[in-house]
């Protein structure tokens, strides 16, 4: 009898490292506060600097106008609803790594050890790539876009350029590299999980260069400059996602 009363506690004590679906969504639902709360702090914050912001923003168009050119205003409210856009812009990429971070800490308990150890790795390198991506679209793709066109449009027509028109550009572009430069990791991931081997990504080039362009079409404006801009580094991440594998496979 005392051994029948002995086997429910044993199969107790092998099930608490074990949580419940009551306990999984309580923890999805704990995670998913700290991401709202982290994008509505993000968001106070920025809208308080938004004009700061809104300076570092029209940065790269200012060095490319003439002294006595400046972005307009073509409704009354816009620009209102444009320091909000830029405020949940600038909320949205402070708060990516507290969300990836988040997201991380509510998949690891299922990950065994080595794998939560290349799982912390993906996430410092999201970070990393996603702040690449912006800089690099900041720094290199807004400036020569900005000069190509409005010198295509000399001696045709003066630049009306409204601040609305200008801010969602910029926040396509910014958005958009940041998350393409996720690239390596997908693939690096791909590769390790065994969807995919690193013989089937070599051979998949051609169809990557179509599938790349593709994309670089639907997630930036409808011009060909903006859409080659971005995909020459896609590219270029794709080969560098390869050698990436490699490296990992060989040291395995």
């Amino acid at each position: 009898m005392a051994r029948k009363m002995a086997q429910p506690k044993a199969d107790d004590e092998k099930d608490s490292g074990k949580m419940s679906v009551v306990e999984h969504l309580a923890e999805l639902r704990r995670r998913l506060i700290i991401c709202i709360a982290a994008l509505i702090a993000g968001f106070i914050v920025a809208y308080i600097f938004s004009d700061h912001i809104l300076v570092v923003l029209i940065a790269p168009i200012k060095r490319v106008l003439s002294p006595e050119e400046s972005l307009a205003i073509l409704k009354v409210q816009e620009a209102f609803v444009t320091r909000i856009k830029v405020a949940f812009m600038a909320a949205a990429i402070a708060a990516f790594p507290v969300i990836i971070r988040q997201v991380w800490a509510f998949v690891v308990p299922a990950l065994k050890k080595r794998e939560a150890k290349v799982g912390l790795t993906l996430v410092i390198a999201s970070t990393v790539l996603f702040a690449a991506g912006i800089l690099f679209a900041y720094f290199t793709i807004l400036p020569y876009a900005f000069t190509f066109f409005l010198k295509s449009a000399q001696g045709i027509a003066a630049p009306n350029i409204s601040l609305a028109f200008y801010v969602n550009f910029c926040a396509r572009i910014l958005l958009a590299f940041g998350l393409v430069f996720q690239l390596p990791l997908v693939i690096v991931f791909l590769v390790r999980s065994g969807v995919v081997t690193l013989d089937q990504v070599k051979k998949a080039r051609r169809y990557a260069i179509v599938i790349i362009f593709v994309a670089a079409a639907i997630v930036t404006p409808p011009d060909a400059l903006t859409q080659i801009l971005m995909a020459i580094p896609l590219l270029a991440l794709y080969e560098l996602s390869i050698l990436a594998a490699y490296l990992l496979r060989k040291r395995d």
